[in-house]
């Protein structure tokens, strides 16, 4: 469902499914934490949502816990014998369950999204590894500095890029393409990244327009700044 409260959303990973025009012309809010009664009564207008220039690749990365720290993974059946956690309905949990005809699925301990600290989890132990964006364990090591997880340096072929989104109706789409650009082309990007602790990923997929407007991932790659 596509229910914008502000005019542009960041961090969004379009699919050709999530920029078709609903079906229906409205709809209610979905509760949100601070919702009052009105927004729980209130409905509204829904639109077709315009992606901008993506500025982030987002890939899936093997995180080991401490235990575990030292074993090598160069591909999922790496993780074969070792304890591991995922958030359940996940697209990294689909990779996990169904990698070699469900030969991991005796390994796998399912959490649910929001309720359980993935990270917090690995990182007392109670697993030995998983399968996560790498944007959350750049935001998990931000704020555990202390924290023992170790990357693996193992990334899923299978990532997305992340970037800008709006309704058609919105006037800031312009805005929200040449912002980027400029900061890129600036360095900016690459600085602010270093600042706040990201693995920039070295390349990212290039995404592609469909005729009917959607867009999907190409295997050519664009180059992105790289922090260490």
């Amino acid at each position: 469902m596509r229910i914008l409260r502000a005019a542009l959303l960041g961090g969004y990973a379009p699919t050709k499914e999530s920029l078709v025009a609903p079906g229906v012309n409205t709809a209610k809010l979905p509760d949100f934490e601070g919702a009052t009664d009105p927004d729980h009564r209130r409905r509204v207008l829904l639109g077709v949502l315009a992606p901008r220039q993506p500025y982030v690749y987002s890939p899936l990365t093997v995180v080991l816990g401490a235990k575990a720290r030292d074993r090598h993974i160069a591909d999922i059946g790496d993780l074969a014998g070792l304890r591991i956690g995922v958030e359940i309905g996940t697209l990294a949990d689909a990779i996990l369950m169904n990698f070699g005809s469900g030969r991991l699925i005796e390994d796998i301990t399912h959490v649910v999204p929001g309720r359980a600290g993935l990270l917090g989890s690995l990182d007392r132990g109670e697993f030995d590894a998983t399968l996560v964006d790498l944007c959350r364990l750049d935001a998990y090591r931000a704020g555990h500095p202390e924290a023992r997880l170790a990357p693996t340096g193992y990334y899923y072929p299978l990532g997305a890029n992340r970037d800008y989104v709006s309704l058609t109706r919105e006037p800031v789409l312009n805005d929200a393409n040449r912002v980027p650009t400029d900061l890129q082309a600036a360095g900016a990007v690459a600085e602010s990244g270093r600042a706040a602790g990201l693995s920039i990923f070295g390349r990212a997929s290039r995404p592609s327009w469909r005729n009917d407007g959607s867009r999907s991932l190409r295997s050519e790659r664009r180059l992105c700044p790289h922090v260490d």
